[in-house]
């Protein structure tokens, strides 16, 4: 594609769309909704296990990851077979519970980490659904 066969009335028809509101605000929820379940998850887990690790480092797992599966995985739809689609995510939160809870050992970590995308996989979009429809005005 040649520059000047970018879509530019696209993308400012886009920018000017009330939609980047819709993503901001569903981001927000969702990092603030999986940041909560995830800092509870992480401190039943780290207490049952003996592990010291600062749960308030959930929220900051929950953005980066978010913002990698929001704005990451989807432009490598076509670059990748459909089963990459699902393990990247996987890995992503894997290493990132590494890095962000260093307290855990690594089976702690992948079990977090494979927990965690479950569960911001199927109960963190039902908790934002459910927490957009006090936001009527925005298109939810």
């Amino acid at each position: 594609m040649a520059l000047g066969d970018f879509p530019v009335q696209d993308v400012l028809s886009l920018a000017t769309s009330q939609e980047w509101l819709a993503l901001a605000i569903n981001f927000i929820l969702a990092t603030l909704v999986g940041g909560i379940v995830i800092a509870l998850i992480v401190g039943i887990a780290a207490r049952r296990w003996g592990d010291e690790v600062k749960v308030q480092n959930s929220f900051l797992l929950v953005l980066i990851a978010t913002a990698i599966s929001y704005f990451g995985v989807p432009f490598l739809g076509g670059l990748l077979p459909s089963y990459a689609l699902l393990i990247i995510p996987v890995i992503v939160w894997i290493l990132l519970a590494k890095l962000l809870f260093g307290g855990f050992s690594i089976v702690h970590a992948i079990i977090i980490g494979i927990i965690g995308y479950a569960v911001t996989l199927f109960a963190v979009p039902y908790a934002v659904g459910f927490l957009s429809a006090f936001f009527p005005s925005f298109g939810f």
